[in-house]
């Protein structure tokens, strides 16, 4: 036998005949997805019973129904089982009947039943309409009865007016355990040593009288779970010491690293923190402690920084260098965790609470709740201050500021911590009072008279009129910059009149937006004006 040689086949499968046409009856059908097990056609009647019976399914595929709901009662009659809801939907398909024809095994065993078979098709219509449950079924529980509130119900459902009309609230008994008869109200105290009884006698049974609620669970679809891994983890192989068998187990990529920066309360008398904590020069590399080197220089310019306002003093290296050493920040100063000089970095060894200098380096904050006009009211005047700047789409930094590439804001974007009245570098109000240079402010700020003998924690070394009257105007001139216009002292002149109104009624003409919370640094009420807001409610 010769060898033949090897390559794809060229055999042709036979012809089959095609198909005769056939036309397709013009029946129209609805189909239904039954979520139930029907065993034989007789339980057909029972499945249209479930859903409501006939008219109730005829009402669903009715052709000029806006709104098609179709419910499947489970427990047919009982008003606190709670339905599943479907929907009736529009379907394109054809209806087939299928047939298989089995032949008898020919032999001793004539019952069984040969594995081939014939099979005909014939199709019968067109479905036009489906039935489906998506949804998942409720909770639901059979109540306990006897229940004269259980009979209620079904009288209203029967409209029986003589029994809605008899009926009546009892006295509670408070009966809501039932003892079997002979049985004892107490349980009797177990003995030590002694052996369990297996007694089948009957047990105390719950009589709470409790209903079902209109409804158990508020999601009618299954939610999509979709769990992923978390993309830093992978998976690691060990050894298990109690078993000995390999096993798996995930582990973070990145290890975390807790900050360590030196933060008190306002109100903390233990004094602050003296000296730099030590181990810089271990846990820094030398490009970050050049950074801490021109950042102590900054401290003996200025005690207290802003992490915004320290931040842009460096270059851009080496503001770099010190957002991914964020270990820096231990060395850097201690902090507040409330009180007027909240979040800044102030020098170790200094306490602001104790010089009345510190005023100057005082915190203030207004929020503006229109983040996205602000953005496009300041694109808007940076046009006008440059109109050679070209248009184009604002990206937002770390610092919350609108990133343009023109030459106008390279130069300004690190000023972005001084807020002077005139131009809009950021649209977040947070500044100190030293970085707000407008000589509106300026003249209230150097004004001693208007220096507290007392340091709070809500208004710093100023009195509460002074620092009222300040956020006043600072803020009406940031709601100014977001309009796209630069407001003159003029407009601020009724803030600024010899027979100061009450602060109440200054915060209403400054627009001052009251915080929510208890945070200090952002002004809360005054006990006085918290015992009037208590009072309106009560008469309310």
């Amino acid at each position: 036998m010769e060898n033949a040689e090897a390559g794809p086949s060229h055999s042709q499968p036979p012809p089959y005949p095609p198909a005769r046409p056939r036309p397709l009856p013009t029946t129209t059908y609805y189909t239904l997805e039954y979520p139930g097990l029907l065993r034989s056609p007789a339980s057909l009647p029972a499945a249209i019973h479930t859903l409501g019976g006939q008219d109730a399914l005829d009402a669903a595929f009715r052709r000029n129904s806006s709104v098609r709901p179709i419910e499947l009662s489970f427990r047919p009659g009982e008003p606190f089982a709670h339905p599943v809801t479907g929907e009736v939907s529009d379907f394109r398909g054809v209806v087939v009947k299928v047939v298989k024809r089995k032949r008898k095994r020919r032999g001793e065993d004539k019952e069984g039943e040969d594995e081939g078979g014939v099979y005909t098709t014939e199709a019968l219509g067109v479905a036009r309409k489906v039935a489906r449950f998506r949804a998942m079924a409720d909770f639901s529980f059979a109540p306990q009865e006897p229940n004269r509130i259980i009979d209620l119900r079904r009288a209203m459902d029967r409209l029986d007016a003589k029994a809605i009309t008899s009926f009546e609230f009892l006295p509670e008994k408070e009966d809501y355990i039932l003892y079997p008869p002979g049985s004892s109200h107490e349980p009797e105290p177990s003995t030590p040593g002694a052996k369990s009884s297996l007694d089948p006698s009957p047990m105390p049974v719950s009589n709470m009288r409790v209903l079902p609620p209109p409804r158990f669970s508020r999601a009618p679809v299954p939610l999509r779970y979709d769990f992923r891994q978390n993309p830093s983890a992978y998976a690691v192989s060990f050894v298990d010491e109690s078993t000995g068998e390999e096993r798996t187990r995930f582990q973070n990529r990145w290890r975390h690293t807790i900050s360590r920066i030196t933060s008190i309360a306002f109100d903390d008398e233990a004094g602050v923190p003296q000296v730099e904590p030590e181990g810089a020069e271990k846990e820094l590399d030398p490009m970050a402690l050049a950074v801490l080197v021109r950042i102590r220089a900054l401290f003996e310019q200025r005690p207290v920084w802003s992490r915004l306002a320290m931040r842009n003093q460096l270059t851009e290296s080496e503001d770099h260098i010190m957002l991914n050493a964020r270990a820096m920040y231990t060395y850097t100063g201690y902090t507040f965790s409330d009180g007027p000089w909240r979040d800044c970095h102030v020098r170790f060894g200094y306490d602001p609470r104790t010089t009345q200098d510190s005023r100057f380096y005082q915190r203030m904050q207004f929020r503006n709740l229109e983040n996205d006009y602000g953005r496009r009211s300041a694109k808007r005047l940076l046009k006008s201050l440059d109109p050679t700047a070209e248009d184009v789409e604002e990206q937002s930094d770390w610092r919350g500021i609108s990133v343009h590439r023109n030459r106008l804001l390279t130069r300004a974007h690190r000023n972005s911590h001084i807020f002077d009245g005139k131009v809009l570098h950021r649209h977040i109000g947070i500044y100190q009072l030293c970085d707000m240079p407008d000589p509106l402010l300026q003249g209230i700020i150097q004004d001693p008279a208007v220096v507290s003998p007392e340091c709070t924690a809500m208004h710093g070394w100023y009195t509460r009129v002074a620092w009222e009257r300040l956020r006043a105007i600072a803020r009406r001139k940031f709601g100014a910059l977001l309009e796209g216009r630069v407001l003159p002292d003029s407009e601020c002149a009724d803030l600024l009149t010899d027979e100061l109104p009450a602060a109440r009624e200054l915060k209403e003409r400054g627009r001052v937006s009251r915080p929510k919370g208890h945070n200090l640094a952002m002004e809360p009420a005054a006990p006085e004006e918290e015992a009037e807001v208590r009072l309106r409610r009560r008469l309310e």
